[in-house]
């Protein structure tokens, strides 16, 4: 997950006429989905905490994944699993280790 680009500049968020995420960036501490058609306009955001933020990215839906209560699927949770890292209202995509419910799993920067 990348910075939103400069062109980026609508953050009021919009599902009308069901659309297609095309990316996702982030922009101060909120990861936007970004319209396929038109990547200046979001579809859904979510606003990050000031810490590292484990974030479960499926399409248009962006959620905190809650790794202490739930375990982590290989085949769903997984592939879809962020780690964000937000300082002083600058966040970062990171890599490290998330511990969830049974075991360890490598989050990788994707």
């Amino acid at each position: 997950v990348n910075n939103c680009d400069s062109s980026f500049t609508d953050t009021n968020c919009s599902t009308s006429n069901n659309p297609e995420v095309g990316n996702y960036c982030i922009k101060d501490n909120v990861i936007y989905a970004l319209n396929k058609n038109d990547d200046t306009k979001c579809i859904n955001k979510l606003k990050l905490s000031s810490s590292i933020n484990l974030v479960l990215i499926d399409g248009v839906n962006i959620n905190i994944f809650d790794h202490k209560n739930v375990p982590i699927s290989e085949d769903y949770e997984l592939p879809n699993l962020v780690l964000i890292n937000c300082e002083n209202d600058i966040c970062n995509q990171t890599v490290g280790y998330v511990l969830d419910k049974n075991s360890n799993y490598l989050i990788k920067k994707g």
